[in-house]
């Protein structure tokens, strides 16, 4: 069982991280995340099942995808100052 989830964890990060570097490079979003759209914090909700929720459609846990994006985007903006 612990094989199971930490493969499934490996593939959800490697996905996220994936998608987090398409947007390197300028971006043609104005809202300073290179035109990154977070998806909305699923909160409790999110953390019924090992599924999650994933209101974008992406294949990727939104409260992951958050956990994940949100820090290395606000450190992008604290470089374009």
């Amino acid at each position: 069982m612990k094989k199971v989830i930490f493969l499934a964890f490996s593939l959800v990060l490697s996905a996220v991280l994936t998608i987090g570097c398409e947007g390197k490079g300028g971006g043609s979003g104005g809202n300073g995340h290179s035109g990154v759209i977070l998806p909305p914090d699923p909160g409790s909700e999110g953390r019924k099942t090992l599924e999650g929720i994933d209101s974008n459609n992406n294949g990727v846990r939104d409260d992951v995808e958050i956990a994940v994006r949100l820090p290395a985007l606000t450190r992008a903006d604290d470089t374009t100052d």
